[in-house]
Formats: C-alpha cells, structure tokens, sequence
C-alpha cells in the first residue's frame, strides 16, 4: 500500500510564490491543509499593513482546490499555528509541510520519505538553497528545517540528504520585493535578533557577502546559480529573467 502524504502550510502572507508552492507539491501529496491566520503568529505585530489580503491568497490557490482544505482560524503562537495540522493527519503516514516561498522538485518528497524509512526517526531535515534578490544568486548552509514528519511512532530528528545537491528545497523568502522584507522583519519570531544594519547596509544595498538578517559573520555567501536546474513549474515566474527584484 502507497504511504499516504499530507502536505500543509501555515499562511499569513506569500502571495509572490504560493501558487508555485503549492503547484510543486500537488503530485507529491494526498491533500494539503493551508492554515490561514489574518494575524500574525509568531509573536510580533505590524505597524504597517499586510501585503496580502486573504482574498488574494485565496485566489493563488484556486486551481488545485480539489486537494486542498482551507481552514481560517487564530493561533497564539507558532507553535500551535504549526501543532494544528494535527487535528488533520488522522489516516497519513507522513507530514509533509511546505511554506508559501518554498518548492520542491519533482520526486523530492518521495525521495525524503525513501531516506526517512531507513530510520525510526520522527521528523526530519531536509536540504535547502535560499535565493538572494533574483533566481540566479543562491545562498547555502547546514540549517535543515524540519519539513517531514513520521505521523505514527519514531523518536528524534534526523538530517536527510540532498545526495550532493540533487535534492533540495528552492526556498525563496529573500527574492522578493522589498515590501514583503518589510512586512517579516516586523512579524518574524526572529525579530529581536534581527541585525540592525541588515535592511539599509545589506538588503538595500544588495550586499553580496553575509547577507543573512540574524547570523552577524560570513554567513550566507550569495554564489552564481544556473536557474535552467530550477523545476519547470518555477522557471514560468514573473520574477525568473529578474536581474535584481526590488
């Protein structure tokens, strides 16, 4: 019998990338569940507004309603904006949780379930690449969010393998406009750590050299990419030929 994949996403704003999100992972998955807060969850507020309405969002996801489940709801933290999916994971083998800025390529999440079978772990790492200001800049390094889940039994993490870059997350929180950089430097759980020169010295700038927001020293390194590796369902964004998105 074929493991059964529920796919999620915790969503308060994204719009620039979800649709391509969710169209990457529509043939991997059984179902997805888009958790959809109109308030923020991971502790911070804004001053400024949210760049995307629900309506918006709604709209990206239109076509592959068939497999998705849209539930509105508030969370007081992210812990339980995440801690959710489990009202939903009765019947599936494996979690399988996606953010709106990240797509996978074909095969990924058959391929991490393969690795994740060779141990009795209860979630797992999975490799990633983040792009810097456009689709041709990457940058690289060994923090592997938790994006899989055994959903019955296991014990501790483990990290999974990219099997020397083939398989990765394309993760694209930071090729955005400069509005969205805006809005998650106020809302992130990450807020107070935010290094206070990064949005004029580094994101403006466009700074090519430790141009991570929270790590302070030679961390995030943008290097030359060949975007024709991309998944095809990336390479039809509005921002692909972008030499710089501002």
């Amino acid at each position: 019998m074929a493991d059964r994949v529920l796919g999620f996403v915790i969503l308060h704003y994204g719009k620039p990338y979800l649709r391509y999100a969710i169209e990457s992972v529509y043939d991997q998955v059984d179902k997805i569940v888009i958790l959809y807060t109109d308030r923020p969850s991971q502790g911070f507020s804004a001053d400024i507004p949210c760049p995307d309405t629900r309506e918006e969002l709604r709209e990206c996801v239109e076509p592959f309603m068939d497999k998705i489940q849209w539930v509105d709801g508030h969370w007081s933290h992210e812990g339980e904006h995440t801690e959710a999916i489990w009202n939903y994971a009765e019947g599936y083998d494996w979690i399988w949780r996606l953010d709106a800025d990240e797509v996978s390529p074909p095969g990924m999440v058959a391929e991490m379930i393969r690795q994740a079978k060779e141990t009795n772990h209860k979630s797992y790492r999975i490799p990633f690449i983040h792009f810097w200001k456009c689709f041709h800049r990457v940058c690289r390094d060994g923090q592997q969010p938790v994006r899989l889940v055994r959903v019955d039994g296991g014990e501790g993490e483990r990290n999974l393998d990219s099997k020397g870059g083939e398989w990765t997350v394309f993760h694209f929180g930071y090729a955005v406009p400069t509005k969205y950089i805006a809005y998650k430097m106020q809302v992130s759980g990450h807020r107070p750590e935010w290094r206070p020169d990064w949005f004029e010295n580094i994101w403006l700038k466009n700074s090519q050299k430790n141009t991570h927001p929270v790590m302070h020293t030679n961390h995030w390194m943008p290097e030359d990419f060949d975007k024709t590796k991309m998944p095809d369902v990336i390479k039809r964004h509005p921002f692909y030929n972008a030499e710089v998105i501002e």
